[in-house]
């Protein structure tokens, strides 16, 4: 049976991976807050395998596009 995470570690684990993006730093340095650094950084490379993060990407980048 697959581990199951938690409801709220996805939401932690979203800010954790927009902390490490933001500021450059090493896994390693993410935040406890944000869950352990091995998490955030899975979570992150199940969504770019799975090609999640590239619709997040898109998205943002779209919503961020000054309308003419």
């Amino acid at each position: 049976m697959p581990r199951r995470l938690k409801a709220t570690a996805p939401c932690r684990g979203f800010d954790g991976i927009r902390w490490r993006t933001r500021t450059g730093a090493p896994w390693r340095d993410v935040p406890e807050r944000y869950g352990k650094w091995e998490t955030v950084y899975g979570l992150f490379r199940r969504w770019q395998r799975d090609g999640i993060w590239a619709l997040i990407v898109t998205n943002l980048q779209t919503q961020a596009t000054p309308r003419a």
